[in-house]
């Protein structure tokens, strides 16, 4: 009876083999539709956005070359808030990964310049 199991277990080990090659095959298969990334499309054009003016584009030279730049007329001369945070159980060690925030909004700097006292002759 020896001889008759010991044949038997080969082909038992083959077949083994070739389901789970078979299987991993599959997986890989399957795996790589499920995970491969979306088609990209292209962005479309933006439309809709409402804007409050164009900037005109002015021509100049630099360096005896000519540039255009955007022309975004005069700029007020006035100070603006920086802020910056700190840890408030540290109050010397600022937060971690948070830059400083510049505030341009332009209604908080026509406030201030409204509360502004008028200048003296």
């Amino acid at each position: 009876m020896e001889p008759s199991s010991a044949a038997r277990k080969p082909r038992t080990t083959v077949v083994f083999a070739i389901v789970a090659i078979g299987l991993l095959v599959a997986g890989l298969g399957i795996g790589y539709l499920l995970g491969r990334p979306a088609p990209l499309t292209p962005p479309g054009a933006v439309t809709g956005l409402t804007r409050p003016n164009t900037i005109p584009r002015v021509d100049g030279w630099y360096r005896n070359a000519s540039v255009s730049y955007l022309d975004y007329g005069p700029q007020s001369n006035v100070a603006v808030p920086i802020l910056a945070f700190f840890q408030a159980a540290s109050p010397s060690t600022p937060v971690a990964g948070q830059r400083n925030i510049i505030d341009t909004i332009r209604s908080s700097t026509r406030t201030r310049r409204s509360r502004a006292p008028p200048r003296r002759p």
